[in-house]
């Protein structure tokens, strides 16, 4: 599938990266505009991310190379209908694509995606009149839920024995992100029986993901506060249940059994590809 993929910003955004790391996962034909650039999303970009927990995960796990093409190129292509689909990520900031709604005439309102993965439920009104919105921290259903993802290939296969309650990191404590490698960052999770998170500055966090991606249980001390139309693909009953024992201090009698099902859950339900397969085929 030809999908035209305009970044609202220049730098690192969680949502917008997860969204077109699925999509090239997937082996569509993903077009850029030339005045971004997508470099750190692959494994020979100039973005480092040893030393910086912020950059595990998500970047610099790409093979090939970004699809540049210039905006002439775009609006002869898009006279054209030439392409399947157009992702707006993240919209808000996209101020482009207000002066090219004559082209939205051409195309099916289902063709066009509006990403939203602000922090906060500000919605931007109008915009689903020209394509369908999705949006982060979803608190009504004035848009389409959509959540964070990590890649398949970050998802341990095989989880050592734990060694220890509880990971290293608690969220805003600096002084325990000690990690300068993903590799250390993600075995401490492993050989932990639950992984302590929370709400920062929207519910949603990478550091969910990563926790279940590698075989430990989020102990996610606020999630009965989520909003029903916010992480709608996370397993909140089963968190829910495992907070109990979590709380305590002590593991769930069913702990591997439980683990296991959430590995399997994370690989069919919140892998980067089943995030962008999501939006191409809504």
């Amino acid at each position: 599938m030809k999908i035209l993929f305009i970044r609202g910003e220049q730098y690192q955004d969680y949502l917008t990266d997860m969204i077109y790391h699925g999509l090239i996962s997937l082996n569509h034909d993903i077009y850029l505009r030339d005045n971004t650039s997508y470099d750190f999303m692959y494994s020979w970009g100039s973005i480092n991310n040893k030393g910086n927990r912020n950059l595990f995960s998500i970047y610099g796990k790409l093979n090939g190379s970004p699809n540049y093409i210039n905006d002439q190129t775009i609006l002869e292509y898009l006279n054209q209908c030439y392409f399947d689909k157009i992702i707006f990520s993240n919209h808000r900031n996209v101020y482009w694509y207000w002066s090219q709604k004559y082209f939205f005439s051409k195309y099916n309102k289902w063709d066009i995606n509006f990403i939203d993965g602000s922090d906060d439920p500000f919605i931007l009104e109008g915009t689903g009149d020209y394509g369908v919105l999705w949006k982060r921290e979803l608190i009504n259903n004035k848009a389409n839920p959509i959540s964070f993802a990590i890649p398949e290939e970050q998802i341990m296969k095989n989880i050592p024995i734990k060694e220890k309650l509880f990971g290293t990191v608690i969220p805003n404590k600096p002084e325990t992100y000690i990690f300068t490698d993903e590799k250390s960052y993600y075995n401490d999770y492993a050989v932990s029986y639950y992984g302590k998170t929370w709400k920062k500055a929207g519910w949603d966090c990478v550091r969910h993901y990563e926790i279940l991606a590698n075989g430990c249980i989020p102990y996610f001390f606020d999630i009965d506060n989520c909003p029903s139309n916010t992480m709608v693909n996370f397993p909140k009953d089963i968190i829910k249940e495992t907070n109990k024992y979590a709380h305590k201090s002590i593991t769930h009698p069913d702990y591997d059994k439980i683990n296991n099902e959430l590995i399997n859950y994370t690989i069919k339900n919140l892998t980067t590809k089943v995030l962008a397969d999501k939006i191409i085929n809504f």
